[in-house]
């Protein structure tokens, strides 16, 4: 089992780093087809390229950060990275028999 961290944004590992997050492989792309049944993915991706982790047998946890309206889609400024509120949520399961 792999626990995989897709990010390209610093303040998103710091943030994982601060709360004993353990990760195995942190990567800023993944491709599914490295991606095998136990491991865990956690991460912001696209809807599809979750649905494929869960599909392969892996579990897929969002990462959802919390920025007020005026910092969505920016870097941090003023504050030190990684010290937003956020959480990793799980969005998907893998379903018997679909």
């Amino acid at each position: 089992m792999t626990r995989w961290f897709v990010t390209r944004h610093p303040g998103a590992l710091e943030w994982a780093r601060r709360r004993a997050i353990l990760i195995d492989r942190r990567v800023a792309h993944l491709d599914a087809q490295d991606i095998c049944a136990g491991d865990i993915v956690m991460g912001t991706l696209p809807f599809d390229l979750a649905a494929e982790i869960c599909r392969r047998g892996a579990k897929f946890y969002s990462l959802v950060l919390t920025t007020d309206e005026s910092q969505a889609g920016h870097a941090p400024v003023g504050r030190r990275s990684g010290s937003g509120t956020g959480a990793l949520a799980a969005l998907f399961h893998k379903r018997n028999g679909g």
